[in-house]
């Protein structure tokens, strides 16, 4: 729910709030929460709260390795047992924190953007978490409808650093393949106990 407070042609300002909740889990608040751009930039601050057991970002670009992981126990590294993503969200502790991005686009080529979020949990360490991407305009180029890199770290207590599991790093390519149809190819690297995956995907795209 947002409230537009300035309404110009080169700047506007809106204050917001929202709300999100995973089923049969816990519910996160963002409020208040203020949105600003000025030509080519664009920056918004918000203040969270989630409750107990609230993941923000579930289906984050590492789904495809966190969704179910293996925990070793006191055994040894072939003795543990398969956790999932779901799991993880039980038991996760109330936090409060805040959310910042900003964008520019550069020159009608480029647009650059990034985001940090920093939340403080009632019991634990804070939780930071980073994302990052450069888009490419792409009118100008035939066929070209999309091109795209990016880098996200949902762990970032190291910035920029891969011994940070899900510290993901890719490129996505799309070529229109016929009228509102588009051929993306995305190609990533997600880093787990330091170790590099690869996943490579093709999907097709649809607009109407």
């Amino acid at each position: 729910v947002g409230l537009q407070i300035i309404k110009s042609s080169y700047v506007n300002l809106t204050v917001y709030g929202q709300m999100a909740q995973i089923v049969d889990y816990g519910m996160g608040i963002s409020a208040p929460g203020a949105m600003f751009n000025a030509g080519p930039f664009r920056m918004s601050a918000e203040f969270r709260m989630f409750q107990k057991e609230f993941m923000p970002e579930f289906f984050n670009m590492s789904y495809d390795i966190e969704r179910t992981s293996w925990v070793s126990d006191f055994y040894g590294p072939d003795s543990g047992q398969y956790i999932t993503k779901e799991d993880k969200v039980k038991g996760m502790p109330a936090s409060k924190g805040f959310f910042a991005d900003a964008g520019i686009n550069i020159m009608e080529t480029v647009d650059v953007y990034a985001a940090y979020q920093h939340m403080m949990p009632d019991s634990g360490s804070s939780v930071k978490s980073f994302y990052a991407n450069a888009t490419l305009t792409t009118d100008k180029v035939p066929k070209l409808k999309l091109a795209q890199a990016y880098f996200q770290q949902p762990i970032a207590d190291k910035l920029f650093s891969t011994d940070q599991d899900g510290t993901t790093i890719g490129f996505k390519v799309g070529f229109e393949a016929g009228q509102g149809v588009t051929l993306i190819y995305d190609q990533k690297t997600i880093y787990t106990n330091g170790e590099p995956r690869r996943i490579m995907t093709i999907e097709t795209a649809l607009t109407f």
